[in-house]
């Protein structure tokens, strides 16, 4: 397999995505800039028409899926693994990213061909505590409770949203 069967993952749903059109075309500008040649497929749900429009426009292929009934963050870790329990054999690379937060400076297939090495998953943490986070500590609070966030406060952001893994 080659670069040209790396694939660029993502989910775009109600939560975020309805009241922001246009939200995501920093991403799709830079996934555009960075030579990336692989598919670049997005997994929706109730996206707004003009997301829909410049999805296309960069070269997406766009799955529409129902409208989940869990929370966002938790179903789109369903619906990456729904697809990917289908589609896995398709690809060399997955690259799964955070749509609104994530930037590409570069081919991500290159630097993986140059730095991956023997690893199959490369992942990442922020250089922070989760208690000094503020998303992060509430989420860990409201989601775990007093107690145990109090366990993690001091433990490393990592980045559920943002991962390579061999397919």
């Amino acid at each position: 397999m080659n670069k040209s069967q790396d694939l660029i993952l993502g989910v775009l749903g109600t939560q975020w995505e309805r009241t922001r059109p246009g939200g995501v075309n920093t991403y799709l500008e830079s996934l555009k800039r960075s030579g990336f040649s692989g598919r670049k497929v997005m997994l929706v749900w109730d996206i707004h028409p003009q997301t829909r429009v410049d999805l296309l426009r960069y070269g997406h292929e766009i799955v529409d899926l129902t409208v989940p009934p869990e929370p966002f963050f938790h179903a789109r870790v369903r619906v990456v693994y729904e697809y990917l329990k289908e589609h896995h054999k398709e690809f060399r690379w997955v690259n799964f990213f955070d749509v609104k937060d994530f930037l590409l400076q570069s081919d991500v297939s290159l630097w993986l061909e140059e730095n991956a090495g023997n690893h199959s998953i490369i992942a990442s943490s922020e250089p922070v505590p989760i208690c000094t986070e503020e998303t992060n500590w509430l989420w860990a609070r409201s989601i775990l409770g007093e107690a145990r966030a109090k366990e993690i406060a001091n433990c490393l952001v990592i980045n559920g949203g943002t991962f390579s893994a061999k397919a």
